[in-house]
């Protein structure tokens, strides 16, 4: 995915946070990209400017999930949930196939959705994201992908399977940008940010588009 999708015209920077205060309603922000993506510093940003990864009440005294939200940025039930739907397709994380799903599970998006205040923005932090946007496609607002060199995400996919042939890493990383971006028109925002400027600046730069009818064009910069 280029940065403007082909097109040249680009509306006015703004900050994220006026981003997320120019809202009628509550923002619902996926946060997903493939191995290697810095998604937690993508989404402890956006937190930082006022949206939640978790709900208030939310206890993560459960085992490794404290963990997944202070070094990953994720809600442990909101993985629960798409792993859920792994297991009923017999599958899991590191696939070449799309998982088929038709009826979501339940608790789904709307009961997760429910423990939040109702006008709490809300981040949805998981790489597997690019499989469930049919699942979350009535409730995300806007899309933020982070994107990494193919390079890194090979090498990353590489350290974590090591002893997998590079054919299946390939057809595993595959599947997954090609399940996001064959999905990602059904997200009416799309957020980018490269991966190097999480790593090296204080501060970064989202570049995205308006997805349907692929016009709209919106850039922004956080302070």
């Amino acid at each position: 995915m280029s940065e403007n999708d082909g097109k040249s015209g680009k509306a006015a920077l703004e900050t994220i946070s006026s981003l997320l205060g120019q809202r009628v309603g509550r923002r619902v922000i996926g946060v997903t990209g493939l191995f290697g993506a810095w998604l937690n510093q993508a989404a402890f940003r956006l937190e930082e400017a006022g949206a939640s990864i978790l709900w208030p009440t939310q206890d993560l005294r459960l085992l490794g999930a404290e963990a997944k939200y202070v070094k990953n940025a994720e809600n442990p039930e909101l993985l629960h949930m798409h792993e859920l739907i792994f297991e009923e397709c017999g599958m899991g994380w590191f696939t070449s196939c799309r998982p088929r799903f038709y009826d979501p599970p339940h608790p789904g998006p709307e009961e997760y959705l429910a423990r939040f205040p109702e006008e709490q923005d809300v981040i949805l932090t998981d790489n597997k994201l690019c499989f469930f946007l049919p699942l979350w496609q009535n409730h995300i607002t806007d899309l933020v992908i982070v994107k990494v060199p193919s390079g890194d995400v090979e090498g990353t996919l590489k350290s974590w399977v090591p002893h997998v042939a590079r054919k299946e890493r390939t057809a595993v990383i595959d599947n997954y940008r090609e399940s996001l971006e064959g999905d990602i028109g059904l997200v009416d925002k799309v957020w980018y940010i490269e991966n190097s400027e999480l790593k090296v600046n204080a501060s970064f730069v989202f570049t995205g588009c308006a997805v349907v009818g692929k016009e709209n064009y919106l850039e922004a910069t956080w302070d």
